[in-house]
């Protein structure tokens, strides 16, 4: 089932890796952006032969380790993969009150830990569902639920 995922600016972010490390961190940060994706938008027979864009620009022009690490603002922030509609979403660095703004508009998204080490599973997220929120709406039988996931390195911060 599909949809499939392009994660746009995912190749130039692997070339500016200049060590084995680095090459690591950005392979799993992409995951964790690959995974947030699939929580966006859910595996369905409907979406099969689909594509959805990814964005992780933000990524590309920063250093991996601290993008992963979330050194990277001096204000607390966490990477947030936002639906911008129903075949594209963008990775941000967003902080609690642009969070909040996220949320007092209906738009999905999910909050992102780079550090992903593909062990999370459904029931370890806290949900949030949008009262109303028209880039919920798909052809498939329940709109997607966006999955908002804060990792225990943000929460010191907010």
């Amino acid at each position: 089932g599909g949809p499939a995922f392009l994660v746009y600016y995912g190749p130039a972010l692997l070339q500016r890796c200049k060590s084995l490390s680095e090459m690591r961190d950005a392979l799993a940060a992409m995951a964790a952006v690959y995974n947030a994706g699939r929580r966006l938008w859910p595996r369905g027979a409907q979406r099969s032969g689909q594509t959805v864009t990814l964005e992780v620009g933000k990524l590309m022009v920063m250093d991996i380790g601290k993008a992963i690490e979330g050194s990277v603002s001096d204000r607390p922030s966490v990477w947030v993969l936002r639906r911008l509609n129903d075949v594209e979403a963008r990775l941000e660095l967003l902080s609690a009150v642009d969070i909040n703004d996220l949320v007092r508009h209906g738009v999905a998204f999910v909050c992102v830990d780079l550090q992903f080490d593909g062990g999370e599973e459904p029931d370890e997220f806290s949900e949030h569902v949008p009262s109303s929120c028209p880039s919920l709406v798909s052809p498939l039988p329940h709109p997607p639920t966006p999955v908002v996931v804060f990792p225990p390195a943000v929460h010191k911060g907010f």
